[in-house]
């Protein structure tokens, strides 16, 4: 959507997730291609908007050294759910000699954010499904424990025997 809405050619979206960046959605352009693009301070693009909370737009691009990869501009822009910079969005060639305007920036800008809170809502749910699945996975732990103790009261002459299991946590052998 943001390479048809700034009129890019290709593009990528990176999330940082365990401290790792990686391209999680890619039409033609991937991170490590994106990596030989270096701001100041020696920082790839990626990294510098994620650092910076800044959208870069870059027109002018110096040859890259390598004839497979032609990037002309470059409008990247940070990914922010609630005050965490959790990715970047890239867009790479805009499709005019132009190159990106303060108009695309804007229109990148207002994506990020619902991208963002997309993003986020789809973490969150993730996580749930993964505590759901945790909570029956003891459920059926409990449920064997329970099956293995003995039922019923053991009886023998002059003593009765009784036992109650409690566990310390929702699973145990206590």
């Amino acid at each position: 959507m943001a390479i048809r809405t700034v009129g890019g050619e290709v593009g990528c979206i990176v999330l940082q997730e365990n401290g790792q960046l990686s391209t999680r959605v890619s039409w033609g352009v991937d991170r490590e291609t994106l990596a030989v693009v270096r701001m100041e301070g020696d920082v790839d693009v990626v990294n510098w908007v994620m650092q910076s909370g800044e959208i870069a737009v870059i027109n002018e691009m110096p040859s890259l050294g390598n004839e497979h990869v032609k990037i002309d501009s470059i409008l990247a822009a940070p990914l922010i759910s609630r005050d965490m910079t959790i990715g970047a969005l890239v867009v790479v060639n805009k499709d005019s000699e132009s190159g990106f305007a303060e108009e695309d920036k804007l229109r990148v800008e207002m994506l990020v954010r619902f991208a963002a809170v997309a993003i986020e809502n789809a973490n969150l749910m993730k996580s749930k499904l993964r505590s759901q699945k945790m909570e029956q996975e003891l459920e059926l732990a409990r449920t064997v424990q329970q099956a293995l103790l003995p039922d019923s009261t053991a009886t023998f002459e002059g003593a009765i025997i009784e036992a109650k299991y409690v566990p310390a946590g929702h699973v145990g052998g206590d």
